[in-house]
């Protein structure tokens, strides 16, 4: 049994904790028999928080703690499957289940939604499923993702913990284009990327432009995120040939200006709702 509270103060309407890999991101779905997912909540409870809108005191929140190895399964062969947790409003019941339609996050209802579409409404922090004719509330949240072919799962997405995540480090280098995984599950525009960029160790890190938009200009390069689970980047040394030239830049006592050809960069990804 979870429990409300109001005047939250952390993330809302995801999973605030679970097992994570070497790199930080949250693992604890994994690929099960058949066209089944895994949910691994041991050693590693699995914590969701369900928003619920507001009451006079603040925020609306339900938590509540995952402890027990679970299974989505029976999921739809060949496609995208959608994956949540579902909360009973009326009796508290956890359970687990899928779509092959993406849910969408926004100000605004889609306009022509199809039966069984998703839309968590960000002005009153309630999720909502359309039935046909209306849009009825529920208390469910996503966990990630599972693509199937006709009879097994081939891959898994599991969404990030708390609507945050950072990128290992990796070396870029001129004209090459890079993508990284952010696997925040929201659309883009609810989604602020940053970019950060280093010569090497010896230096500081430094932000190159960013938005909430799915598409932003760097330095001579493009850098955007393409779609809900991935984030691009390219490096052009053309704009950043003199490091005097930048009062972000710190550069060893020595060093002389060069042309930079190589580095250094890192994703952080944070939801903004």
């Amino acid at each position: 049994m979870g429990y409300a509270l109001t005047t939250s103060t952390c993330t809302r309407q995801t999973v605030l904790s679970g097992s994570v890999d070497a790199n930080g991101y949250a693992n604890f779905l994994s690929a099960g028999t058949g066209l089944a997912v895994n949910l691994d909540a041991t050693p590693d409870p699995v914590i969701v928080t369900f928003a619920q809108g507001f009451n006079e005191l603040g925020t609306v929140d339900y938590f509540e703690k995952i402890d027990a190895d679970q299974t989505i399964s029976s999921l739809t062969a060949s496609t995208t499957n959608f994956l949540y947790v579902d909360r009973d409003l009326s009796t508290s019941a956890i359970t687990y289940g899928h779509t092959t339609l993406a849910p969408d996050y926004g100000f605004a209802r889609p306009s022509s939604p199809s039966t069984g579409q998703h839309h968590f409404n960000i002005p009153k922090m309630t999720m909502e499923v359309y039935n046909g004719s209306s849009w009825e509330v529920k208390q469910r949240v996503f966990l990630g993702e599972a693509v199937t072919d006709e009879d097994s799962v081939t891959d898994v997405i599991t969404y990030v913990l708390r609507g945050f995540c950072s990128s290992e480090i990796f070396s870029v280098s001129i004209n090459t284009a890079y993508t990284k995984s952010i696997n925040t599950g929201v659309n883009t525009e609810y989604v602020d990327i940053m970019c950060l960029f280093r010569e090497n160790s010896n230096y500081n890190w430094i932000p190159l432009d960013s938005e909430r938009r799915e598409s932003v200009q760097t330095w001579g390069g493009g850098y955007n995120m393409f779609n809900r689970n991935q984030a691009k980047v390219q490096f052009d040394s053309n704009s950043v040939t003199n490091k005097y030239t930048n009062p972000y830049y710190a550069y060893p006592l020595g060093s002389s200006s060069i042309n930079i050809t190589t580095g250094e960069c890192i994703f952080i990804a944070k939801r903004t709702f």
